[in-house]
């Protein structure tokens, strides 16, 4: 409703759930194809699978990320980002999005 006031125009809740995910998608692609980052990039430091918490609350404090529910998660998220297994948009999509006739989108 606000941004109302300062566009002048008007987005449904999945139209600003579309341009945000269109951001988010975009950037990326940027990221895979400047830098290549891709799937080994979204995980955390070792010592997070390796170490145990040192402190924090008591249903945390001892525990180690387990790296196949790690794996699991990584997995669902890109699916429901419509990405591939490493993490990379897919064609499919690209095109859901609008993004299909994008320069951005040659990877």
């Amino acid at each position: 409703m606000g941004l109302h006031f300062i566009t002048g125009m008007e987005f449904s809740p999945q139209e600003l759930r579309d341009i945000g995910e269109r951001i988010y998608t975009v950037e990326r692609m940027f990221n895979y194809r400047e830098a290549g980052r891709d799937r080994k990039d979204d995980y955390p430091p070792e010592r997070y699978f390796a170490e145990p918490v040192p402190g924090g609350l008591p249903v945390v404090k001892g525990t180690r990320l387990d790296r196949k529910k790690f794996d699991k998660m990584l997995d669902e998220y890109y699916e429901f980002h419509g990405w591939d297994k490493n993490g990379v948009p897919t064609r499919e999509a690209l095109s859901k999005l609008g993004l299909d006739k994008e320069p951005s989108h040659m990877l």
